[in-house]
This record gives structure tokens, C-alpha cells and sequence, in this order.
């Protein structure tokens, strides 16, 4: 018998699939992708998010979606849509559970995209 179901048989408790809450966030686009290009680490910097996102806006633009840059950090980028620092853990669940794609390093939200099956781009760097 697995620890976990040891645990779960003497507590009375069924073991069930985690879940996360969403929190509603109000956005003002309908299709969007989200960039977190916040990093706790030195090593989980990358230094061309700029780059990335003057390389994607004009595609996107031509059709119709958005960059929502959410997480923290100190550097916000031209043409996207500034949410850092500006809503909870539960509304970037909302946030990215509505994205298109998620780009990041590895992280919280990088886990959060993956949690919800969203396409994703993310970085690792070595720790």
C-alpha cells in the first residue's frame, strides 16, 4: 500500500484530483497569449523577452491577439498589455486558463499553464 492511501485510509478522506481556484480578473481583449518574465533566480533570467515580443507582435496583431504580461518584475516591454504585480494567484489562474499560449521560465506560472494544459514556452536555465 502507497503512504498516501496509508495516510488517506486512517484519516477517513478520499484521495481526489488537486484543483486550483480561479479568480475572475477583468481583461479587455478576448484573445491573448501571457508572458511571465519574472524569475526568482539569476540563473531562470533571460535577457531577450524584449526581443521576443518585437518579434511576435506583428503576427499576433495581424490576428487580432494580445500579450498580457503578468508575474512581477522590474522591467515592463512595449506592446503589451502591463498586469505584473497587479493580480493575485487566482487570477492569473484566470489569466492563463483564458490564454492561448503561455511563455515563461520555470516558475509558478509556467506550472499553473501547464496544470491547465495551455500551450507553453518555457525556459530553464541551469540552477
Amino acid at each position: 500500500m502507497h503512504l498516501l492511501d496509508c495516510y488517506s485510509l486512517n484519516c477517513g478522506l478520499k484521495i481526489r484530483e488537486p484543483f486550483i481556484t480561479e479568480k475572475f480578473f477583468p481583461l479587455d481583449v478576448q484573445k491573448y497569449i501571457t508572458l511571465d518574465s519574472s524569475a526568482m533566480f539569476p540563473a531562470r533570467q533571460y535577457d531577450y523577452w524584449a526581443d521576443v515580443v518585437a518579434a511576435l507582435h506583428p503576427i499576433l496583431d495581424r490576428h487580432g491577439i494580445s500579450i498580457l504580461h503578468i508575474g512581477s518584475g522590474e522591467q515592463g516591454y512595449q506592446k503589451t498589455y502591463d498586469l505584473r504585480d497587479q493580480a493575485t494567484n487566482n487570477q492569473i489562474a484566470y489569466i492563463i486558463n483564458g490564454a492561448l499560449l503561455h511563455l515563461s521560465v520555470d516558475g509558478f506560472s509556467n506550472h499553473l499553464a501547464s496544470y491547465f494544459d495551455k500551450k507553453l514556452v518555457s525556459l530553464f536555465g541551469e540552477s
